[in-house]
């Protein structure tokens, strides 16, 4: 099988990343680009793909933008499968894809890196009702069993590093000076933030440093000395300072949906996890000696950050295992 992943880097880079790993298998390939109309005609590409306009109807004459397909229809047979994610599976025109499975018969796959109701996945949703899918894959258990879609954990990549700031120590640290392992945040507020601040205040009682930045917030509102507010980053200088920290904090925003990237990044980068979200418990891998469920600060303990155990990571939530999975599947159910 032949699998062609259109990940829409071009539009959010970390997509792209996030399937590193499959650039080292000889039989994928990992398309960033997404079709784009000239500039002359945008703005008959943008009444084309109206959202609004297309849950209702799907305009007539989209045909015209096939030729922008940034894939060439060539040696196409039943050995490929075209697979998008609920960003980049908006660009492209179902007609064609209908056409090309109808003549060649490619296998269509769609992977949602965000819940099925959320406002990232409406291009997705009307998607679905002019795409015949041979399989939808989602990373939230509740849509899985409520839409019938396969839950699948495995699509995460281990970041590569070239490019990304120096770690620079002195930023958003605690006063302390010594050697005391730390703890790390850097995200949105998104209603977080007192539960955000009365774990960091826990964790410095508790001796260990902390690097946190709060992003999104309003720093009038008694801000806590040593968190830095309102500095968003680049997910790999966050990937930067995680490799430089000895323990993750995870807290549920008030949109939050299943398993943050937390979870991920701390098998991959062999760190431990704080987090106050009960779905951990259910994630493959948890162990509580590794990742600490809370829900009170006072849980969290010298214990936790002190005692020794294996940190090792060997591609349990790598995208390579997916593949292997679709392999299985299409070739099991003949699709």
């Amino acid at each position: 099988m032949r699998y062609i992943i259109f990940t829409g880097e071009k539009k959010n880079r970390l997509f792209g990343q996030l399937m590193g790993d499959l650039e080292a298998l000889d039989n994928v390939t990992l398309v960033p680009d997404i079709p784009q109309a000239s500039a002359s005609l945008e703005w008959l590409w943008k009444l084309h793909h109206n959202r609004t306009v297309c849950e209702k109807i799907m305009p007539p004459f989209r045909g015209i933008w096939n030729g922008c397909m940034p894939y060439d229809e060539d040696g196409l047979s039943e050995e490929f499968c075209f697979i998008f994610n609920n960003v980049s599976v908006e660009y492209f025109e179902p007609g064609l894809l209908k056409k090309w499975k109808k003549r060649y018969g490619i296998k269509l796959v769609l992977y949602m890196l965000d819940v099925r109701d959320s406002y990232y996945s409406k291009g997705a949703r009307i998607a679905m009702k002019y795409i015949p899918f041979d399989r939808i894959y989602t990373f939230y258990q509740s849509d899985a069993e409520k839409y019938g879609f396969q839950y699948f954990d495995c699509y995460y990549s281990k970041i590569k590093m070239p490019g990304i700031d120096a770690f620079r120590a002195s930023e958003c640290t605690s006063a302390h000076n010594d050697l005391s392992k730390e703890l790390y945040f850097w995200g949105s507020d998104a209603g977080r933030r007192p539960a955000i601040e009365a774990a960091v205040k826990r964790v410095r009682e508790l001796g260990y440093r902390t690097k946190i930045g709060i992003c999104f917030t309003d720093e009038k509102d008694s801000p806590l000395d040593g968190i830095v507010y309102n500095q968003p980053k680049e997910y790999e200088n966050v990937i930067s300072d995680v490799m430089n920290a000895d323990v993750l904090l995870d807290i549920v925003g008030e949109y939050s949906k299943g398993v943050s990237l937390r979870y991920y990044e701390s098998f991959v980068y062999g760190k431990k996890l704080i987090s106050n979200n009960p779905l951990v418990k259910l994630m493959r891998g948890y162990a509580p000696e590794r990742v600490l469920y809370f829900t009170d600060p006072g849980e969290i303990t010298t214990d936790f950050f002190e005692n020794e155990i294996d940190m090792g990571y060997e591609g349990l939530f790598s995208p390579v295992n997916w593949i292997g999975e679709m392999t299985s599947f299409f070739e099991k159910n003949k699709i």
